[in-house]
């Protein structure tokens, strides 16, 4: 599986997730100006917690947004033997015997999918995983867990 097809998975599972957020936010934002939750007293704050609540979801949804904006835009070149990992890098790390992937990616750090047997993370910039990858290299360790680094693509 090259690159670009983990792309299009990857844009489609964030389509997905964008399309049911919004949808959530869209219900809680009419749940919060709807009557079901006017002031019964000067106490009774439902109304104002469904709409903290809505505008948290918005927030969310904007941010969903652009990592998905970030990721149909992004550039993922093939690296070269002896070439330092970078943002587009899949890695192959070796954990106790066991392979896992990882793509680094500008954003939409967290999403998964399966991968050669095993399983695909993607990893962005405020991950403390991609900081100890960034510009590492072939047969490098990574600490903690002694992870070895099998392969850069």
């Amino acid at each position: 599986m090259e690159k670009q097809d983990i792309v299009k998975q990857l844009i489609d599972q964030l389509e997905e997730k964008l399309m049911v957020m919004a949808q959530a936010a869209q219900e809680t934002h009419e749940a919060s100006t709807g009557s079901e939750n006017a002031a019964e007293g000067k106490y009774d704050t439902r109304g104002l917690e469904a709409s903290y609540l809505a505008n948290a979801q918005a927030e969310q949804v904007k941010v969903m947004q652009s990592q998905l904006d970030s990721l149909k835009s992004v550039t993922l070149e093939k690296f070269e033997l002896g070439e330092p990992i970078d943002i587009g890098a899949l890695v192959e790390l070796d954990r106790e015997e066991e392979l896992e992937y990882f793509l680094l990616l500008p954003s939409a750090g967290g999403l998964t999918l399966p991968f050669r047997d095993s399983t695909l993370t993607t990893i962005a910039p405020e991950s403390a995983l991609f900081q100890q990858l960034f510009h590492r290299g072939l047969g490098d360790m990574i600490e903690p867990g002694e992870m070895l680094i099998l392969g850069i693509s």
